[in-house]
Order: C-alpha cells, then structure tokens, then sequence
C-alpha cells in the first residue's frame, strides 16, 4: 500500500511469528540449544538470499519456552518456537509479511524434518505460524485511540488486523467495520487485536520500550498456551482416528492388548 494510497502510515517495529511443537524428553539442554542456533542462522540465511523480502533487511532470533509437561504418544512436553525480528520502523506492506511466513514455514520443515522422521519432534506445520505484527509509530502521529480515530483509519489498519485473510483495496465498508471490532487495550494509547492466525499491538513512542516486557510476560503466555492447546487437541483426535480404525483388527485379539492400546492414546 503506497503512501499516496493511504491517509496513515503505519511502522512496524517487531515481527514475531510463534510455532508450537511436542517434543520427546531426551530432546532437551544442548541437543535443543544447538537446534535452536543452528536454525537461526538457516532462517535468517533463507530470508536474506529470498529476493521477494530481502527489503526488510531481517535479523532473525529464534528462541523457545516448555509450556508443559504432558504424555502423548512418544512426545513428554510441549514447547513454543518464537521466530522474532526488529524491523526498525519499517512501512512494511502487509504481502510481505505473508510471503516471510511461508518461506518461514519450509525453512522449518526443512530444518527438523529428520528429528521428525525420528520420532523425536513434531512442529505443528498444519496451522499457519502465528503472527504477532508490532509497532510504536504512525504518520500522521495519532493522539488518541479512541472510537472515533479508529473507524476514521479502519482502512489502513484493516491489512494489519487480518495478515491471513485477503487485502483487496474494494473491500467493504462491513468488513472493514468487522475488522475493527474487539480492541482489547484499556487504553487510548494502544491497540490491542488477537484474531485466530495473527495479531496487531499499537503501543506509542517510549511506551512501547517501558511496557515491551509486560507484553512478552503477561500478553504472549496465554496466546501461546491457546495455539499449544490446540495443537495438541488436532494430535490427539488424529491418535483417537487412528485408534478407532484398529478396532476391527483388535475384536479378536486378548482384552490387555486392547487395553494396552487405550493406554498410548
């Protein structure tokens, strides 16, 4: 979206895309730590040599948390992997976002594959990876908030509220309206939209460096735990399906062995 397209100009600061995945119990300390940096330079490598987002000049930090402790199958906890980049203030049109996070996901599969063939981890790759778009600055410098100012703006915050669900400049004036619905934030200085694939946090000026860490501590967890619930919900109905279809086998078979099966769901 051009600058002579659009009343407001939106600067990012942050992107940061979040990625659920079960792991075996041995996957863990250093083995993990040298996955993890190993995958950092592959990512940031991939994203520098794509000609499509090289514009946003990324530096890429990969980092992951143990949300829980859990059995399911071969797999003892879940954990989440945060993709994060700083992209200074860029003017970043919303297309390359969505081009960053399919290149961001065959970088992943190309990286694990083989602990995944292993048994030893499994990436939820089915979703699309979680999108977390931050920023602390517009052009012209809003001052408020409020009800007003954003159905005023609704068409250039519009892209930012839904990264995975079109952007065509026709769109209605409904859809825009539903866009714009469910700001979370208490405050007129900040802007706050979760949706199911991606989210939006406005945070103006120096707030947004005094209160960065509420946001990773208090705001990520829930979302994260959210996407990890999920996750672990698809793999459990597919251990469910796969269960019922060896019913016919199992009817003559001993009752523990039966038994036995129930037991690895």
């Amino acid at each position: 979206m051009s600058r002579q397209e659009t009343e407001l100009q939106i600067y990012a600061r942050h992107v940061r895309w979040f990625v659920p995945f079960l792991a075996e119990p041995s996957l863990d300390g250093e083995e993990l730590e040298l996955i993890r940096s190993n995958l950092e330079e592959n990512i940031e490598r991939a994203l520098i040599e794509d000609p499509a987002i090289d514009k946003l000049a990324l530096d890429v930090e990969v980092s992951w948390n143990r949300i829980a402790e859990m059995n399911l199958e071969e797999m003892t906890w879940l954990g989440v992997l945060r993709i994060q980049t700083d992209v200074g203030h860029a003017q970043i049109d919303v297309k390359d976002i969505q081009n960053v996070s399919i290149r961001l996901s065959k970088v992943l599969m190309k990286n694990v594959g083989e602990l995944n063939r292993q048994g030893r981890i499994t990436i939820d790759i089915d979703s699309p990876l979680y999108v977390v778009l931050s920023a602390n600055k517009t052009n012209p410098k809003v001052e408020k908030w409020d009800v007003p100012t954003i159905q005023r703006y609704k068409k250039e915050l519009g892209p930012y509220l839904g990264l995975f669900s079109g952007q065509w400049s026709d769109y209605s004036d409904v859809l825009y309206n539903r866009r714009i619905e469910n700001n979370l934030s208490n405050r007129t200085s900040e802007l706050h939209y979760y949706e199911r694939n991606s989210a939006f946090i406005y945070i103006e000026g120096e707030g947004y460096e005094k209160y960065w860490n509420y946001v990773e501590d208090v705001m990520d967890p829930p979302l994260v735990r959210a996407r990890g619930v999920i996750f672990v919900m698809l793999k459990l109905q597919d251990l469910i399906q796969r269960f019922l279809q060896e019913l016919p086998d199992l009817k003559m078979q001993d009752i523990s062995i039966i038994e036995e099966k129930q037991a690895e769901l």
